[in-house]
């Protein structure tokens, strides 16, 4: 799914916080990042960014969740 797809709902749009990120990578193995950001926009944003410049798919999000 999309990282818009698997976040809604879990980001909070006007606080600055820590998000991980699930997802499958390039060989088809489950991996992790994470992200600072306000809102579900910038993560997004961020994200995509991320998977251009790693070359990996950005529809294979398999969670979204705060951070402790």
């Amino acid at each position: 799914m999309t990282i818009r797809e698997a976040a809604e709902g879990i980001v909070m749009e006007n606080e600055e916080l820590m998000y991980y990120i699930d997802f499958i990578n390039d060989e088809n193995k489950d991996d992790q990042t994470e992200f600072t950001v306000i809102g579900l926009d910038e993560l997004e944003e961020l994200y995509e960014t991320f998977c251009e410049e790693s070359k990996f798919n950005n529809d294979t999000v398999t969670y979204v969740g705060l951070a402790d």
